[in-house]
């Protein structure tokens, strides 16, 4: 399934906590990393999703990007995933153009968002898929997957991105580019499958069921709470090799506006957005690209990652385990409810991104909740550093089929 259609980019950006990250691919298979860099913003200027000093944002944002190699040009772009509302609704089998209007009412005046001025967009499930514990066809309806986003974030971020040189091809949804990276990756999600994904600073989880996304949620996890607190690092480049970096080959095995909108804990951050009034704008990236790293040193005096717990004490991985166990918990509840049909059950979870104690968090996982718990290989960079899953697949948009 798919959100939008457009020309393919090759530039993925993903807004993130209190980071942007931006990764370059070569769009021709096997796909490899030509340029990646993870930019950390001070909360008044940046922060989940809102920019809130537009200056200072893109003199950082370009300095940064010049840093590393990685010129001006059109991109895909996904917003964090606390900040979009997503839905499995119940459409008229009609035109699109009215499905949408539909929905908008539908939205308005039905579904309690926590932000005003919502902007939506939706794609329909495959006509096999059914809601949960609902058949699939009834009363000649089918299912779309429908996302809200706050529309000045939408307006704040495209503008702001316009006013740089770089006019976006498509605003996404991390749950959906990041499928479209399993799949360039030949991981298709058949089977129930919940992925719990670590980004530089926040923990999301997307579940998919029949190759599609059928939920996303925000966990109420912070690296802050665990370690030090932050320090953004001073105006200067530095790229150490990721923490994982030495790391051997992970196991595949079993077991081994405000920036507070919409981040309720375990609350409907679920995501699905795109603008598909971005497509086609025209645009070109600089092919000489081979510079990697994170933007300001990855230590002691950069804003706290979740690689940060692997340096730190033990106890505060202990508590950091505990913690997303709970997390996890609520959210199973929440999917025993709500998926009552046997086809729809959790089948295995996947861990991908910056995930600290990898395969001791997946074993951990594995027996608490009885399911295969299996960390996934990361796209690196050139330099090693491990590159977000949701940029990765946003710059292959338009590259690798949405399609089922």
């Amino acid at each position: 399934m798919r959100f939008s259609l457009g020309r393919p980019s090759g530039v993925g950006v993903s807004l993130h906590e209190h980071f942007v990250e931006v990764v370059r691919v070569d769009a021709r298979g096997p796909f490899p990393i030509l340029g990646h860099v993870l930019i950390p913003f001070p909360n008044d200027v940046y922060e989940n999703g809102w920019i809130k000093d537009a200056p200072a944002f893109s003199e950082r944002f370009r300095h940064r990007l010049a840093e590393a190699g990685l010129a001006g040009g059109r991109a895909s772009l996904c917003l964090p995933s606390s900040t979009v509302v997503l839905r499995t609704v119940p459409v008229p089998r009609t035109n699109r153009k009215q499905a949408r209007a539909l929905l908008q009412f539908q939205i308005e005046n039905e579904l309690r968002l926590p932000f005003g001025n919502s902007v939506l967009d939706f794609d329909y499930f495959p006509p096999s898929f059914s809601a949960p514990g609902e058949p699939a066809g009834e009363n000649n309806e089918s299912l779309a997957l429908v996302a809200a986003a706050p529309g000045d974030m939408v307006a704040q971020v495209d503008g702001a991105f316009r006013d740089m040189g770089i006019p976006l091809a498509a605003i996404e949804v991390k749950g959906l580019t990041i499928l479209r990276a399993l799949r360039a990756f030949g991981r298709n999600p058949g089977e129930g499958t919940l992925l719990i994904h670590f980004g530089p600073d926040a923990v999301d989880v997307h579940y998919y069921l029949k190759g599609s996304l059928l939920l996303s949620r925000w966990l109420d996890l912070n690296p802050r709470d665990y370690g030090r607190e932050p320090v953004f690092p001073p105006d200067t480049a530095g790229h150490p090799a990721d923490a994982e970096a030495a790391a051997s080959g992970i196991s595949e095995g079993t077991g081994s506006g405000s920036g507070d909108v919409g981040r309720q804990s375990g609350g409907d951050s679920g995501e699905g957005f795109a603008n598909a009034d971005h497509s086609g704008v025209s645009g070109a990236v600089a092919a000489d690209v081979r510079t990697s790293g994170v933007s300001g040193p990855e230590s002691e005096n950069s804003a706290p990652t979740w690689m940060h717990l692997e340096s730190g004490h033990p106890e505060g991985r202990d508590v950091f385990a505990a913690d997303l166990q709970y997390q996890i918990d609520r959210l199973f509840s929440f999917l025993q409810y709500t998926l009552r049909r046997n086809d729809q059950a959790v089948g295995r979870v996947w861990l991908a991104g910056r995930v600290p104690y990898r395969r001791e968090i997946a074993a951990r996982l594995s027996d608490h909740l009885g399911l295969p718990a299996d960390p996934l290989d990361q796209p690196r960079a050139p330099g090693g550093d491990v590159v977000d899953l949701a940029a990765f697949g946003a710059a292959l948009r338009g590259v690798i089929s949405d399609a089922d």
